[in-house]
């Protein structure tokens, strides 16, 4: 019995002496105790670190080259010529390449660390459509993030295709911030997802009353069809603005090009002569891209 808890933990060693001399045979043991998954041969935790170093290394360049972030150390000077004459840290490309790196990433937009879910996300957006399974983490990663920025609405357009219904209302908690350009860049985000927002178009109406009013209705156009519904009653609100910022949304909004020209003519007839206004351009607008478009088919 003594031999063979001898040999077990001989073996036991050996196998972990030939881990730290095999990085390859390392990683995939410890990936495999802690259950992570793989991309290129290495885990989850393995990625964590590569993309720490990343950010380490844009904080050194900061500092290096334009002086952000405090003094240039003798470390800094030292790992930068490595990397330059040695070789040292990739880029994050990698990451952003293959679609097998998607499960990794999933589970980098779970860590504590906010920079490493950040730098998930951001490696994530070149995935596209095929990103699709990782939709529950990306909006857990939004309804984390303090204020949102401009460049989370530009990763957004990129990742339209995978988001699906009623995500709205993830993005009305930022319009409830005291952070006027978080809110500024939430109305833009409901505006780029579209139908799939549909769910905060009550939120929107109400915000049609504050100063936000201007962006309230591009994101009201941007959903599009979908929120005609709730613009027809406003087109015959007592309160002139409520009127005439449904009126804008209609003009600026695309599809159900009929439907939308009729409302319109009505509201050409209002006693406001910027409801008027709105009403006739956004008739011309609708007349317009039906002409373009009947141009483009013959």
């Amino acid at each position: 019995m003594k031999k063979r808890l001898l040999k077990c933990a001989l073996a036991m060693a050996a196998l972990l002496v030939l881990g730290f001399l095999s990085p390859h045979i390392y990683w995939r043991i410890v990936g495999t105790v802690r259950g992570e998954a793989f991309y290129a041969g290495r885990p989850t935790t393995y990625w964590r670190g590569y993309l720490k170093d990343e950010q380490e290394r844009s904080s050194r360049l900061a500092r290096i080259y334009f002086g952000v972030g405090g003094p240039v150390t003798l470390r800094d000077s030292w790992e930068e010529w490595r990397d330059n004459w040695i070789g040292g840290a990739n880029s994050s490309d990698v990451l952003e390449t293959n679609e097998e790196a998607i499960a990794v990433l999933e589970e980098l937009l779970r860590d504590a660390d906010h920079q490493i879910r950040q730098a998930a996300f951001y490696a994530i957006r070149k995935h596209g459509e095929r990103a699709k399974e990782a939709r529950p983490d990306l909006l857990d990663f939004l309804m984390t993030k303090p204020h949102l920025e401009w460049k989370d609405v530009e990763l957004l357009v990129e990742l339209r295709p995978i988001w699906g219904e009623n995500v709205g209302h993830l993005f009305c908690a930022y319009l409830d911030g005291a952070n006027k350009q978080s809110v500024a860049n939430a109305l833009k985000a409901i505006g780029v997802i579209g139908e799939g927002a549909a769910d905060a178009i009550p939120r929107l109406i109400v915000m049609l009353d504050a100063d936000e009013a201007a962006g309230a209705t591009d994101a009201l156009a941007g959903i599009g069809p979908k929120a005609i519904p709730a613009l027809t009653e406003l087109l015959t609100n007592d309160q002139v603005h409520r009127r005439l910022h449904a009126t804008k949304a209609l003009a600026k909004m695309h599809g159900a090009a009929a439907e939308r020209a009729a409302l319109l003519k009505l509201q050409t007839n209002d006693a406001d002569e910027r409801i008027r206004t709105a009403a006739n351009d956004g008739i011309f607008q609708i007349a317009l891209a039906e002409r373009i478009s009947r141009i483009v088919r013959d």
